[in-house]
């Protein structure tokens, strides 16, 4: 088995399916939630610049990489001592990307570090505010992006993981995660993605952060 086996296709027809991709695959519903946690202005060994401001150029050369038809939006965190009664805060509402595309740009030029990392706390408010509009004509995911470990008093990672794994279906939110430095909790993020039917991604090397938003 296979009995019979397709032949390759040709350049051409493969040249079309690429082409044809933003055409026609499902919109996305996206939110990106960024970390603004105080080590992430921790500068980066010979590039002169600081964790955070290479996430913030990767996070505007990203935005190129979506389609008109798709919807995102942004979120920060870092600590409730920073952000108030919750340690995340919404900067901008999802909305179509030509529609937000200005706002997102600007706010995530405007980004400061301070405070702790309260990761799981926000996985999950990330994940029930996409959920509540959550579209089974759309790709609905969160793209969580930080630096750290959990520093919050909510510190369950299996009620994160658990409320994750109920909406593990096909139409369900999905949770990307990526680790940004050698210092942030690869293998709690790899367990959030996989909870989610998602994928998590590994920028331990911070310089690689913008190919890494690209694959994403």
């Amino acid at each position: 088995q296979p009995a019979a086996v397709l032949g390759t296709p040709s350049a051409e027809v493969l040249a079309a399916v690429r082409d044809a991709w933003e055409e026609y695959r499902k919109p996305a519903r996206v939110l990106l939630v960024l970390d603004v946690s105080g080590s992430m202005g921790a500068d980066v060994e010979g590039t002169g610049s600081t964790r955070l401001e290479l996430a913030q150029q990767a996070t505007t050369n990203a935005l190129d990489d979506f389609a008109a038809q798709d919807a995102i939006g942004l979120w920060v965190f870092s600590s409730e001592n920073v952000r108030g009664a919750d340690p995340w805060q919404q900067v901008v509402p999802i909305g179509l990307r030509d529609d937000v595309v200005s706002d997102l740009e600007l706010a995530v030029e405007q980004l400061v570090a301070d405070g702790g990392t309260a990761l799981y706390a926000t996985t999950k408010a990330a994940h029930d505010a996409v959920d509540e509009t959550a579209s089974d004509a759309s790709i609905n995911a969160v793209v969580l992006l930080t630096d750290g470990i959990n520093e919050h008093s909510d510190n369950d990672l299996e009620a994160v993981l658990d409320q994750l794994e109920t909406e593990g279906t096909e139409t369900g939110v999905r949770v990307f995660t990526i680790g940004y430095s050698e210092d942030a909790d690869h293998e709690t993020l790899q367990q959030i993605a996989e909870a989610s039917r998602a994928r998590s991604y590994n920028a331990s090397d911070a310089v690689t952060i913008d190919q890494v938003m690209v694959d994403v």
